[in-house]
């Protein structure tokens, strides 16, 4: 059986492009989602994310924020369907 050798570590590569750690963020409510997008922007006006990057994973927090927000309009209307049927 082969082994496949591990990569050399290079001490000049550039962080930039080094996979970063997954975090385990909740983004299951509006407040956990605006949480993020104000770490996301302090992060990227501190220069420890690029700008580019900060734009893109803000549209996406902001794509995800939009959808919780259907979602809980969804259940308070079926909630109030739900209790002017019962009447």
């Amino acid at each position: 059986m082969a082994t496949v050798p591990a990569p050399a570590l290079n001490d000049d590569a550039d962080d930039a492009d080094a996979p970063r750690p997954s975090s385990r963020v909740r983004l299951d409510s509006v407040d956990r989602v605006r949480r993020e997008l104000v770490r996301l922007y302090k992060e990227g006006r501190d220069g420890k994310r690029d700008t580019q990057d900060v734009s893109r994973l803000a549209n996406v927090l902001a794509l995800i924020g939009r959808l919780i927000e259907g979602g809980q309009l969804e259940a308070r209307i079926a909630a109030l369907e739900a209790t002017r049927q019962q009447r």
